[in-house]
């Protein structure tokens, strides 16, 4: 068995952020999805939404394909 040496790695939110779907385009930016119970989930400056709403708020987020930039993220209102 051969296993794949871990490439890279990132951390993006914190307590109460679950991930649904994780999805890369032709320029190997990853994209990332799900749901937030955090009222400081990070947000860019050209976000749609910046502020936390209701009880679990729907994100986005786009990271670099080196995962070391955050070029893009917003909520998307709640539950």
């Amino acid at each position: 068995m051969i296993i794949d040496p871990l490439l890279a790695s990132t951390y993006l939110g914190s307590w109460g952020d679950y991930v649904y779907a994780i999805a890369l385009d032709s320029s190997d930016n990853v994209y990332v999805t799900g749901f937030t119970y955090s009222s400081d989930f990070p947000t860019t400056s050209s976000a749609y939404d910046t502020s936390y709403s209701s009880e679990r708020d729907v994100f986005i987020s786009k990271l670099n394909s080196s995962l070391s930039r955050l070029s893009a993220s917003t909520y998307l209102g709640g539950s």
